[in-house]
């Protein structure tokens, strides 16, 4: 887990100052202690941080897993990005892709939120996966041409002219659902971003929306139960690997149920201690 943040005020970037992003960190640190980066352009009014993680224990750069800058681009993710593995590898297509929005997002596989920014077509994108499994806030200021996000609300708090009141719709879905959906927030004028969704701002902080989550369902098989039953089985083994694979520590939250007993077993099976 890391925490991503930034404040975009092409219109008045005395508000995208180090004090102001530092705010930010410094509220969703517990994210991730381990390392901070910040990337801050007066000229742009652009400041976007992060504070990552160690990645559970892992002896490599953690910079490697949560930001990229190549000059013109800068990505920076609360996450992990399982494939392609150019972005692992420090290279910049993904990150450049991700960046340039070629639609990369709907081919990348993880648990993520992100954000992009680019210097040249002066840009602010937000992304999260499919299935949501990262939160991201975000927080216009019409008034003052500007936008600012956040792993978590309480960084968006820490800004001096954020205002702690009651959002009355997203109150009433809260006792009526259980929970607040997207895009509202228990507070007024913060958004979450849609899972499976990008979210862009550009160089007035105009902004658009595009849904990227797809769910396909395949063809019926003419086949065997137990033929189909090796290709589910094999699928499951293949997705816990692949989280499996760049941590040196594991613990499983461990129910006594199906689901979990499944994972405990083929962490058995894959020979992790």
């Amino acid at each position: 887990m890391s925490g991503i943040c930034g404040i975009y005020a092409p219109a008045n970037p005395g508000l995208a100052t180090l004090r102001n992003l530092q705010r930010m960190l410094d509220a969703i640190e517990h994210r991730g202690g381990y390392e901070r980066q910040v990337h801050i352009r007066p000229e742009s009014g652009i400041a976007l941080g992060a504070a990552l993680s160690s990645r559970f224990g892992m002896s490599e750069e953690p910079a490697r897993h949560g930001w990229h800058a190549d000059g013109r681009r800068v990505v920076a993710i609360d996450g992990a990005i399982e494939g392609p593995a150019d972005f692992e590898s420090g290279g910049p297509p993904i990150a450049g892709d991700l960046g340039a929005g070629t639609g990369v997002p709907e081919r990348l596989r993880g648990s993520f939120a992100l954000a992009t920014w680019d210097a040249h077509s002066r840009e602010l994108r937000l992304v999260r996966d499919s299935l949501g499994g990262r939160p991201l806030y975000y927080a216009p200021l019409p008034t003052a041409g500007a936008i600012a996000f956040s792993s978590e609300v309480k960084g968006l708090l820490a800004l001096p002219w954020m205002r702690r009141r009651l959002d009355p719709a997203a109150l009433a879905a809260f006792l009526c659902f259980g929970y607040v959906p997207a895009p509202l927030c228990i507070f007024d004028g913060i958004s979450k971003v849609f899972p499976g969704e990008e979210v862009r701002f550009d160089r007035d902080t105009a902004l658009s929306r595009r849904s990227f989550a797809r769910v396909s369902y395949p063809e019926p098989q003419d086949c065997p139960i137990e033929e189909v039953a090796l290709q589910v089985r094999d699928r499951v083994v293949a997705a816990v690997e692949r989280q499996i694979e760049e941590s040196s520590r594991l613990g499983v939250l461990f129910s006594g149920g199906v689901d979990s007993t499944i994972v405990l077993g083929i962490l058995k099976l894959l020979g992790v201690p």
